[in-house]
This record gives structure tokens, C-alpha cells and sequence, in this order.
């Protein structure tokens, strides 16, 4: 990596020791922690099918269909992103940047006093009760913070560049950018009287930030076609700073709490990618025989308990919070599974630059959706994708069925997934 991140001489020093070793392993393994050629998901008998990118992932050996109907939510209102709350209400962020609530096919229920001018970017806190709305053009970004209950907007620093929520509390990371880089501080919004927190100053700015689990902060770079960008993972408990991936073009990731990682890059190639699926922090990577964007995919992950009278669901990292109570148990068990839109087009996504075109609006998609199973690799077909004509982003599960919003109309949609 070109452009690498500095704590101290030290944490440099181990820093350039972590990274050759990796070096090592990611050379070992055909493509490391960016994809690869590693085989495909296994299945249940070990088997994995391999085929062209794009069109229907053919990942097991079995499939089958989720039975439901593709709905739209809120009507005819446009949004920039949203948060499904208790008993299925929504609340959103209008394009106009204001925080509303959506009320079926009512007119939407404005919950700010003002709106943010030139609003591109929104995200909501773990809870749904804070909103980070971005503003601006990529070299003169600035972002607004506003708390729900308090009816209150906090403006972070004006030399912030990149911002993401926790996972689990209403606490941001953002990036500021200093005299020598930039500087990754956090800030307790759930707090009024809480103040900044400095936790790592580094030699890079241009950078976004990711927030997978508690206890670990990913600093990307901005990935583009013809430039490689690097992954690295800062841990708040040690503060120690470690590369996941580097210098891959066209790079792209999604993560969830448990370090599996979703990766695009485009292997050297001028137009089009590959697609790996990284088996944790610093893990195995394997390609995957379909291709569509991180940004297009949902993790899922169900953690759930046995006991005398049958298995009770405990909570989803999708939705962030508790859906029953804690029993006494016999045994437990994790499933995991990938929501993606595919898109149907394979030649599209083939020759064009990746993720350059899609996230430029170049480039729209016909999605599919596919849910795929990571304990065996089994797919399900998710019905709406072949209904209707939706490119899908912001891919989110709340109660059973999954939300995204589509890229032709701005308009929310939703699924059920049981």
C-alpha cells in the first residue's frame, strides 16, 4: 500500500511486520482477502458450482422460493434512508434531507424543524433514534447529526470527511482532517455534555469509515477502478491498528460483526470484478460465482437457543436489538445468511468499471433476490426481483422481511423473508 496509516514510529514499525506477513498468506492463497480463486460456497456435501458472473447465483445444490409479495412503503415518498421501528413504523430521511415518519400511503409526518440543504447521504443509530445526514459535494462535505427525542441537530466539525454510527450505541466516528492527515475521534450524541475523543491520528485523508461490531473500526479507502484501496481494522480495546486487506483496484467491502466480509475488486482487469466472501478477520477467502455490489447485500445473522419446548430467536445483528426474551438453555446456535439483489444483466456489470459506474449513477441495475444460507451454501430465490423493475440498495431486515430502497424511484420496498 502506497498510502499507509501512522499511530507512532512504532506502531508503524508493527504495523509493516503485520502487513508483510499477511503479504505472505494473501500470496499463499491465490488472492488473500480480496477475493481469490478459491472455489465457491460449500454446500452440504462439500460440492460447490461454479458459472458465469451476473445472473442466478447456483451457489448448493438445492434452491427454492420465498413465498411473498414485494410492497411498497409510504406511499409515494421519496427517501435518502430509513429505520423500521416496534409494530413495523418507519422512520425516514426525505431527500430534501428532513427526518419524517412514514405513514402508509398518508403524507409523511415531519419530525425535524429544518431540513439540511443539498442533503446526498443519511444513516440511522443502532436504536433508530439518531440520524446522520450527509451534505455537500465530495470535497466539501459536511454532516448533521440529529437526535429524535431531543428534536435537537448537532453539526460535527466542518473538517469532517467521512462519519459512521456504532453498531450498538448512539456514538459516531467521524474523520477530521488535520495538518499531516486526518484524525478518527468519536462522539457520544446520545450524551449533550459529552465531549470529542481522539483515537488514532494518521498520513491519509482520503478515506471512508465502516463500524461492523463493538469493538472495531475499518478504515477504507475510497475504492475506484483504477486506483488500489486497502482495508484496515482498528480495535478500540487495544488500539492496535491491522491491515485486512491491501492494494486491490476496484475495491469494495461489507462486513458483519462475526468478520465475515463481502469483497469486490476487479483482479487487474480494466471493467468488471470479482466477488469473494472472506470466512472472517484475516480468514480464507473464496470466490463466489455470482457478481453484484457489497452495497447491494445484507448480512444476517440469527442467533438462537434450544431448549425443552423448541428454539426461541434471541436477537439479529440486522435489526439490533432484542425480539424475546432469554430462556434457560440447552444449546445455541448461529445461523448466518447473505441478502443480495443480483443484478440480471452479467454483460453489464462486465463491461463497465466497478464500483465507479454504479455509485456515479452510470450504471443502473435489474435486480434479483437471492438469499444465500453460509452454513451450506444453499440459495433461495426472494420473489419481487423478476416482479418488478427495482435496482436495490441500502438492504436492511427488520422483522422478518427485508427492506431496501429502489434506485429507479427513491421509493422504500419491502419483503418478507419467513
Amino acid at each position: 500500500m502506497k498510502r499507509f496509516l501512522f499511530i507512532t514510529i512504532a506502531v508503524a514499525v508493527v504495523a509493516g511486520v503485520i502487513a508483510f506477513g499477511y503479504y505472505l498468506r494473501f500470496l499463499g492463497q491465490g488472492g488473500g482477502g480480496a477475493g481469490g480463486t478459491g472455489g465457491t460456497l460449500p454446500t452440504s456435501t462439500g460440492a460447490g458450482v461454479r458459472q458465469p458472473t451476473g445472473g442466478t447465483p447456483n451457489i448448493g445444490q438445492s434452491s427454492s422460493t420465498i413465498s411473498g409479495t414485494l410492497a411498497v412503503v409510504g406511499g409515494s415518498t421519496t427517501i435518502l434512508d430509513y429505520f423500521v421501528g416496534a409494530g413495523g413504523a418507519v422512520t425516514a430521511v426525505g431527500l430534501d434531507g428532513s427526518v419524517i415518519q412514514l405513514d402508509g400511503a398518508q403524507q409523511p409526518v415531519t419530525l425535524s424543524p429544518t431540513t439540511v440543504s443539498g442533503a446526498n447521504a443519511a444513516s440511522f443509530s443502532a436504536d433508530g433514534q439518531g440520524v446522520l445526514v450527509v451534505g455537500g459535494e465530495s470535497r466539501a462535505l459536511f454532516f448533521s447529526a440529529y437526535d429524535i427525542p431531543r428534536r435537537a441537530w448537532t453539526r460535527l466539525p466542518t473538517s469532517t470527511i467521512a462519519a459512521v454510527w456504532s453498531p450498538i450505541s448512539r456514538t459516531v466516528a467521524y474523520l477530521v482532517t488535520t495538518s499531516v492527515g486526518s484524525a478518527l475521534t468519536t462522539l457520544d450524541l446520545g450524551s449533550p455534555a459529552a465531549k470529542p475523543v481522539e483515537l488514532l491520528p494518521t498520513h491519509q485523508q482520503d478515506l471512508l469509515l465502516q463500524w461492523p461490531s463493538a469493538n472495531r473500526i475499518l478504515l477504507v479507502d475510497r475504492g475506484n477502478s483504477r486506483t488500489a484501496g486497502s482495508v484496515w481494522s482498528f480495535e478500540l480495546s487495544t488500539k492496535t491498528l491491522t491491515p485486512l486487506i491491501l492494494d486491490q483496484p476496484g475495491l469494495a467491502t461489507l462486513w458483519n460483526p462475526l468478520g465475515h466480509g463481502l469483497v469486490l475488486k476487479n483482479g487487474g482487469r480494466t471493467t468488471g470484478g470479482v466477488l469473494g466472501l472472506i470466512s472472517g478477520w484475516l480468514g480464507s477467502t473464496q470466490q463466489l460465482n455470482f457478481l453484484t455490489l457489497p452495497s447491494k447485500c445484507v448480512f444476517q445473522t440469527i442467533f438462537s437457543s434450544s431448549t425443552a419446548t423448541g428454539t426461541v430467536p434471541l436477537t439479529t445483528t440486522t435489526t439490533k436489538r432484542s425480539v424475546a426474551a432469554i430462556t434457560t438453555t440447552n444449546s445455541s446456535s448461529v445461523r448466518e445468511f447473505i441478502d443480495c439483489a443480483v443484478p440480471s444483466d452479467s454483460e453489464a456489470l462486465d463491461t463497465n468499471r466497478l464500483p465507479d459506474a454504479y455509485d456515479e449513477m452510470a450504471l443502473l441495475t435489474e435486480d434479483n433476490l437471492y438469499q444465500i444460507n453460509l452454513g451450506d451454501g444453499n440459495t433461495t430465490a426472494i420473489p419481487g426481483g423478476s416482479a418488478a423493475r427495482i435496482d436495490a440498495v441500502q438492504l436492511k431486515i427488520f422483522g422478518g422481511r427485508l427492506y431496501f430502497i429502489n434506485r429507479y424511484d427513491r421509493k422504500l420496498y419491502s419483503v418478507p423473508l419467513l
